[in-house]
């Protein structure tokens, strides 16, 4: 015959339900506009080991944001995000080696934390770690200055490999320290 569980092992229980119940909330110090109409910026905390990310953008579409040493697509390390027609945040991890379609990275580095969209923003939140021993992922270090390059547009895509191009929703921010105290905006 089976035995209850315990009141003890159901307040455990019920304290695990609680905190992973619940939306992770970040503590940003720092944050970036990403273009000049001021609709999307990221906003990021890092640590010895690694970065979150909250990329917010005024679509309902998705999002291409990357670290690149030169502020262009080539040698770029990016990441692409969206929601998807279920309300399902989808992510992800890719290289540029050229300007065209980013191909997907061999080893998946980012992770979805938390998205959302209202009627004119999409919020995802991503972490990754700073050093990912990956060949196709940019190291982010303390003293390295980067370009931060992004485009989005508003198709919801159906997969990955129905990404539409971004036509005139893009650009760059450039020389920005992701791990100095302060950024610059």
């Amino acid at each position: 015959m089976p035995t209850m569980p315990s009141v003890v092992q159901f307040f455990v229980l019920l304290s695990i339900v609680h905190v992973f119940g619940q939306k992770t909330q970040f503590n940003f110090k720092r944050r970036v506009s990403l273009n000049d109409k001021k609709n999307s910026a990221i906003s990021w905390l890092s640590d010895d080991k690694s970065i979150t990310i909250r990329a917010e953008y005024g679509t309902q579409g998705w999002l291409g944001f990357g670290f690149s040493p030169k502020g262009e697509m080539g040698g770029a390390d990016i990441v692409i995000a969206w929601i998807d027609k279920n309300g399902k945040g989808q992510i992800s991890d890719r290289h540029a080696t050229s300007n065209g379609f980013p191909p997907a990275d061999s080893k998946q580095d980012y992770k979805l934390l938390d998205s959302s969209k209202n009627a004119t923003h999409t919020v995802i939140t991503f972490h990754r770690l700073l050093k990912t021993g990956d060949k196709e992922d940019l190291d982010l270090t303390t003293n390295a200055v980067t370009n931060l390059i992004w485009a989005y547009n508003d198709m919801i895509p159906e997969s990955i490999d129905a990404i539409d191009y971004h036509h005139s929703n893009r650009g760059a921010v450039r020389n920005v320290n992701l791990l100095s105290p302060k950024a610059r905006n």
